[in-house]
């Protein structure tokens, strides 16, 4: 049997963004298709979005649009047989879950209307914004003990759960001791120190101090990264590497009131003291 195309069929289908991350903008792109052989005249798609959706943007490649409250309509003129147009919605979660959005098309004749509406169950995941400054520390002497601090943030708007810190000591540094603010820290070896915290509060910040030993002169690295449960949203500013270095004690005495030049200048005016 052969069945003739029908002349007019138009059909929305989602073509991108399933799932969006919480607080992170989420494009979301439908393809408005006319499987018809002629010009399907005055088309036009409307949306229905959740609440929990803030409307950013919305872009079609042809024609207008209008929204309102959780509604959008946008009015694509004519499309030509074995064509279509695109329309893009930008949005941002405001909250976690999952509901609908719904595509409907229409024109002024439609011969196949079954294909005529998308349903979309759009899946907001949970995720946050970890961030670690550069660590700091005054100088560090040899075979003495230095502190190196380091200030957390999580920027985000929900709290971060099952948070981690690692944090990894150059070759000329010894762990001896770490304090968070938010959590418990181990020493798991003389370079590496693990630290854990069930809660990292939205918006706020805490800091971490590290008790290190120098045991070779050099420049050693010291690196922080934090992670939790949620996914991140700014995944590069996880981490943050410090570059210090570590002085032999006497390398700079030189410097001080009793540094071996200064004694010799005190020498030497004591000495023309006795001749006079």
């Amino acid at each position: 049997c052969i069945t003739a195309l029908p002349t007019v069929d138009m059909q929305v289908a989602l073509a991108g963004a399933p799932s969006a991350l919480f607080g992170a903008p989420a494009t979301i792109s439908y393809d408005v298709v006319n499987n018809g052989s002629i010009n399907a005249t005055n088309v036009v798609v409307d949306f229905t979005i959740p609440a929990n959706l803030t409307l950013d943007s919305v872009t079609p490649s042809a024609g207008t649009f209008t929204n309102g409250a959780c509604t959008i309509n946008c009015a694509l003129g004519d499309v030509p047989g074995f064509s279509g147009r695109t329309v893009d919605i930008t949005v941002t979660p405001a909250t976690v879950g999952q509901d609908m959005i719904t595509a409907t098309v229409s024109s002024d004749v439609d011969e196949r209307p079954a294909n005529n509406q998308e349903a979309l169950s759009f899946s907001v995941d949970p995720a946050v914004d970890l961030v670690v400054s550069t660590p700091t520390a005054a100088n560090i002497k040899l075979n003495q003990t230095a502190t190196i601090n380091a200030t957390l943030e999580n920027r985000a708007t929900m709290d971060a759960t099952g948070v981690t810190m690692i944090i990894d000591l150059g070759n000329a540094l010894d762990a001896v001791s770490a304090n968070w603010s938010l959590g418990s820290c181990t020493v798991q070896s003389t370079k590496r120190i693990s630290c854990q915290a069930a809660t990292f509060a939205a918006n706020s910040n805490s800091t971490v101090t590290v008790t290190a030993t120098g045991i070779l002169a050099g420049n050693p690295n010291v690196a922080i990264t934090l992670s939790s449960v949620e996914a991140d949203l700014v995944v590069n500013n996880n981490s943050a590497t410090g570059r210090f270095e570590v002085k032999d004690k006497d390398e700079d005495s030189g410097s001080g009131s009793t540094g071996p030049l200064f004694m010799l200048l005190l020498a030497g005016a004591a000495l023309v003291r006795r001749r006079r």
